[in-house]
């Protein structure tokens, strides 16, 4: 009995969350890859809120840009706006065994800002 209305809360979800994205542009297969990619990818970068502490609002659309920027030996970072940057961790590290996976969003002052 609750698997059906598990599967209208899964459906109401997606729709939303593809309406929500339709607006970049993004077809509701790419959404999905994209959703997939995210999940895939979590732990292996970072929102870092440069002086502010306000919610970052990231589209779906940059987790590809994440993935994309990924080096492999070295850590690298996308401006994405004035008050957050992406920090992309390498591939060498995120496959070692010792990998511990960071946390999703961390607020750096900008009197510490390399």
């Amino acid at each position: 009995m609750m698997i059906l209305p598990r599967a209208i809360l899964w459906s109401i979800f997606l729709l939303v969350y593809t309406y929500a994205f339709a607006q970049e542009g993004l077809r509701p297969e790419e959404v999905m890859r994209l959703s997939k990619l995210q999940k895939e990818i979590r732990g292996t970068y970072q929102i870092q809120m440069l002086g502010t502490r306000k919610q970052p609002a990231v589209p779906l659309t940059l987790i590809q840009q994440i993935e994309n920027n990924r080096k492999e030996n070295e850590v690298s970072y996308i401006n994405y706006c004035s008050d957050y940057r992406i920090m992309v961790l390498p591939r060498n590290r995120i496959s070692s065994e010792s990998f511990i996976p960071v946390k999703p969003i961390t607020i750096i002052p900008l009197d510490e800002l390399d």
